[in-house]
C-alpha cells in the first residue's frame, strides 16, 4: 500500500492530528483496514492512488488524500 513518502506521509499526518482517536484503534485493525482498501473500495482507491501520485505540495491533493484516509480510518468526511 505505501509504495511512496507521500502515502506515508499523508498517514502520519492523519495520525498526529487524530492521536486520540487513533489510539483507540488497534494496530491490526489499522493495518488491516488499509491492506484491504485497494481490493474493498476500488473508487476510492482509485482516487487516492491518482491523488499520491500529483504533487506533494499541492494542497487541495494532499487535503483530497487526507479526506479519504480520515474517512477510511476513522468513519469521518
Amino acid at each position: 500500500f505505501w509504495k511512496n513518502k507521500t502515502s506515508f506521509f499523508t498517514l502520519i499526518v492523519l495520525f498526529a492530528q487524530n492521536l486520540e482517536e487513533v489510539r483507540k484503534i488497534p494496530v491490526k485493525e489499522i493495518k488491516q483496514t488499509l491492506e484491504e482498501f485497494q481490493n474493498v473500495n476500488e473508487s476510492e482507491w482509485e482516487k487516492y492512488n491518482e491523488a499520491s501520485r500529483q504533487g506533494v505540495n499541492d494542497k487541495k491533493v494532499r487535503e483530497l488524500r487526507e479526506q479519504i484516509l480520515f474517512k477510511l480510518l476513522l468513519g469521518k468526511q
